[in-house]
C-alpha cells in the first residue's frame, strides 16, 4: 500500500500551480498507427506526466487502454486518453487529450431530467461538462484538451487540476444527482481486484488541502481587478465594462450584432468549491 509522505499533497498541489475515432480525427490513419503515433507525442507525454508525476498512479489500481489507461481513484473509474489529432496553431500537430470519470449509469434523459441536470450539474460544472452516452445509459463528467509543443509544460496542470476536480465531483456528487434524475451512481471495479474500498490517499489529501482554500478568502487581490478594469474595459475588444475590487462585467461581441457578457467576481461563493474567482459567459440564444 502507498501511503502519502507528509507533503505529497501539497506537492501535487504546487505541481498543478506551477507546472472521436483515429480514422475520423486524424486523416484515415489505420488504429495501429495512430497509436504509434499517440507513443511519441505532446499528448502521450501529458498522459505519462499525470500518471507518474502528478497523481503517481497505483498500478495495482489502473490498467492499460490502447490510447491511455484506465485508474480507480476510489469508486468511479477514470479514464485519460489520446484520442485524436489535428492541427494545432501555424499547423504544428496537436493531440486532443480526454479525461472521463463515471458519474451515472441506467439514466434515460428527457426534458424533465434534463431540466434537473442544468439545474444541478451544469450549475456546480468546474472544470468538466456531463456528456450522456445514448447506447449504455451512461452519463460522465468529460474534459477534452488540445495539448502541442507549446502549451504542454502549462495544459498538463491545467488538465491534472480538471482530472483532480473530476474526482471529487464524482465521488461526492453521483449519488445525490442519481437520486434526483432516477439513476444510478457509476461505481465500479478493478478486473481483478474489484471494488476500492478505501480513496488513494494521494487524491484524498489533496483534495482535503483544496476544500481548505475554499474556505478561506479569494486569493486574487482586489487592487489587480481595480487596474484590471480601469486599463482595458474601455477598449477593444470590450464594447462596454465596469468594475471593482470584487469584480468586473464587460460585453463583448457575438457574431455580428449581438454581444456576449462576461462577468468575473471574487465575492461569490461556488456551492461545492467555496471562495475563488467565479467566472460566467453569457451569450445569446434564440
Amino acid at each position: 500500500m502507498r501511503g502519502p509522505g507528509p507533503n505529497q499533497a501539497q506537492v501535487m498541489i504546487r505541481r498543478i500551480a506551477h507546472a472521436g475515432t483515429a480514422r475520423g480525427i486524424d486523416g484515415g490513419l489505420p488504429a495501429s498507427q495512430f497509436e504509434e503515433r499517440i507513443r511519441m507525442s505532446s499528448g502521450q507525454n501529458t498522459l505519462d506526466w499525470l500518471r507518474a508525476d502528478l497523481f503517481q498512479v497505483d498500478s495495482a489500481w489502473s490498467e492499460e487502454t490502447a490510447r491511455g489507461f484506465r485508474w480507480w481513484p476510489h469508486r468511479q473509474a477514470q479514464t485519460l486518453e489520446v484520442i485524436g489529432r489535428e492541427a494545432g496553431p501555424h499547423g504544428a500537430p496537436a493531440d486532443l487529450v480526454l479525461v472521463r470519470t463515471e458519474l451515472l449509469r441506467d439514466l434515460d434523459l428527457d426534458e424533465e431530467v434534463l431540466a434537473v441536470l442544468q439545474a444541478v450539474a451544469l450549475r456546480t460544472a468546474g472544470m468538466a461538462g456531463p456528456v450522456y452516452d445514448p447506447a449504455r445509459r451512461t452519463l460522465d463528467l468529460c474534459t477534452l484538451v488540445r495539448v502541442y509543443a507549446d502549451n504542454d509544460a502549462w495544459m498538463r496542470r491545467l488538465l491534472g487540476l480538471a482530472a483532480m476536480l473530476q474526482i471529487r465531483d464524482a465521488d461526492r456528487g453521483a449519488s445525490a444527482i442519481a437520486e434526483a434524475v432516477g439513476a444510478m451512481p457509476a461505481q465500479s471495479g478493478h478486473p481483478q481486484r474489484g471494488a476500492r474500498a478505501q480513496p488513494d490517499s494521494l487524491i484524498a489529501e489533496a483534495l482535503l488541502r483544496l476544500d481548505a482554500e475554499g474556505r478561506a478568502p479569494s486569493r486574487w487581490p482586489g487592487e489587480e481587478l481595480v487596474r484590471f478594469a480601469e486599463t482595458y474595459l474601455d477598449q477593444s475588444p470590450a464594447l462596454t465594462g465596469s468594475g471593482n475590487a470584487t469584480g468586473f462585467t464587460a460585453e463583448f461581441p457575438h457574431g455580428k450584432r449581438a454581444s456576449s457578457r462576461c462577468e468575473v467576481a471574487t465575492d461569490q461563493t461556488h456551492p461545492w468549491y467555496g471562495h475563488g474567482l467565479a467566472l460566467r459567459q453569457r451569450f445569446p440564444c434564440r
